[in-house]
């Protein structure tokens, strides 16, 4: 997980410990049939991990190879 490897520069408070807690916000995003190229693009699983059984005829039609 290519993501793993952020420096977590920002803080958020863990009112519960009261701390600060090192952490790296992410946006998060949906994934849709239109834009599901970007998870293997973005190297967050490789088209084979992906494309298995059922939904490989997908992955063709998504342009994922």
């Amino acid at each position: 997980y290519e993501c793993l490897e952020l420096v977590a520069t920002a803080k958020e408070h863990d009112p519960t410990g009261n701390r600060d807690v090192p952490s790296v916000l992410l946006q998060p995003q949906t994934i849709t049939k239109a834009n599901v190229k970007l998870v293997v693009d973005q190297k967050y699983v490789t088209a084979a991990e992906l494309c298995t059984g059922d939904v490989q005829p997908l992955c063709q039609a998504a342009g994922i190879s």
